[in-house]
Order: structure tokens, then sequence, then C-alpha cells
């Protein structure tokens, strides 16, 4: 069997399907096969656990007629794309997309945090800066070795290079800083590297961001200093 990412492999015992409710209504196919499309993103696990919950609260406490085993086996997929808005209200879409994201990629959940921190950031600030566009925001992860790498694409608007922002003097008195600018000057320091590119024909702005369980702790020792490569 060619198994292709973001493929699962179920292998059912006949007492999944044949599981009836007090009216003798057995589970059947079509109720599986609507537990697997809803868990499409979830692992493994995920999706066993789904399965048996769906079929006991089919059930309603009628009794186990046969035993149910299972097999799962899924492919971790190489990537993860989605299309959002150009609102704050995608905003918790944004959240599910990423969780799902990670689930389905295998990354590891240790980078969940300044991933969201990154897409929320982002995808924020071309809400804010780029109103003249109608252009839904584009936004990929995918799966490297020890990490994920992070692109946000805006059609439609001006430049705006995160890696060209102003510091931020997190040392001057509060009376004496401009507000703004410090989720990117997080980010900087928290991602491995910055890539931006801009198209001036299609107006189109990509800003990718890679980040590594291996970098976090290289910079945890070394201050917090991250990467920078910017690319016009």
């Amino acid at each position: 069997l060619d198994m292709r990412p973001g493929d699962i492999l179920l292998l059912l015992s006949d007492g999944f399907y044949e599981q009836c409710n007090r009216e003798g209504e057995a589970f059947g196919e079509r109720r599986v096969e609507a537990v697997v499309r809803t868990c499409q993103a979830a692992t493994a696990g995920q999706l066993l656990a789904a399965l048996l919950a769906a079929v006991d609260a089919f059930a309603a406490g009628a009794p186990q007629e046969d035993d149910m085993t299972a097999v799962v086996v899924r492919r971790a997929a190489a990537h993860a794309d989605g299309r959002f808005a150009r609102s704050f209200d995608a905003l918790p879409e944004l959240v599910t997309f990423v969780e799902r994201a990670f689930a389905g990629l295998g990354a590891d959940p240790a980078l969940r945090p300044v991933v969201d921190l990154a897409v929320e950031e982002l995808f924020t600030n071309m809400v804010k800066y780029g109103a003249g566009s109608e252009a839904a925001v584009e936004i990929g992860l995918r799966a490297i070795d020890d990490g994920v790498v992070l692109t946000l694409v805006d059609r439609g608007v001006e430049p705006f290079d995160m890696t060209e922002r102003p510091e931020v003097d997190i040392d001057a008195p509060l009376e004496a800083r401009v507000p703004g600018g410090l989720g990117l000057h997080l980010l900087r320091r928290m991602a491995d590297s910055i890539e931006y590119e801009y198209k001036l024909a299609d107006r189109e702005s990509r800003t990718t961001l890679r980040f590594t369980r291996q970098g976090m702790a290289a910079r945890s020792a070394a201050g917090g200093h991250g990467g920078r490569n910017a690319r016009n």
C-alpha cells in the first residue's frame, strides 16, 4: 500500500460496524467514515479515541456484542496550508489551524507557543496595515528535521519586512518607549531564521520563519538572540 503524507490506514474488526443501539440499528460503515473524515488532522491515538467515543455514544448503554479491535496507521503530512479572511474575526480559525497542523505534521509541541505567537502577530499586522487589500492571507506550515517552517503570504499590499523594523529598547524607561513593535522584536529572537520576499508585480509579500528545538535551546543558552536573513 502506497501511503501518501496525510493518509490514514484504519483496520477494524466487525465489532465496530455491528455494534447496535437499543433500537437494534447497527453503527455501520457510514458512521465510521464520518468519524475518520472529522479526524483527518488528528493523531492516530486521537482518531481511535474519537471512534470509540462515537460507538459508545451511539450504543447508549446497549451491551457490547463483539470484540472491538483496531489498528490505526497515519502517515504524517508534509505540510499544511490554509487561507484566512483578512479580519480579526479569523483569529480563532488560526488557532485551530495551527493546532491541527501540529497534530497532522507530528511537530514538536514545544514549538507550538512560538508558532502561535508568530501567526497571531504577523496576521494581526497584515489586517491592520493591509486594509486596502481584499485578498485572503495564506498560511502554510511545513515539517522539517527538529522543527517547522512557517510561511505567510499577503497579496495586494505594500512591503512589510519585519526584519527591517526598528529594534525595541527593552531597557529604556517606560515613559521613553514608543508603543508597538514588541511582538516582532520577540519573534526575531525566537526564530532560527527569517526570510522576506516582495514581488512588486503582484504586490505580494512573503514572510518565512524557521523554528527548531535545537535553535531554541541554543538561543536560550546564548541569551535569546535569533536569526535574521532578509531578502528583497
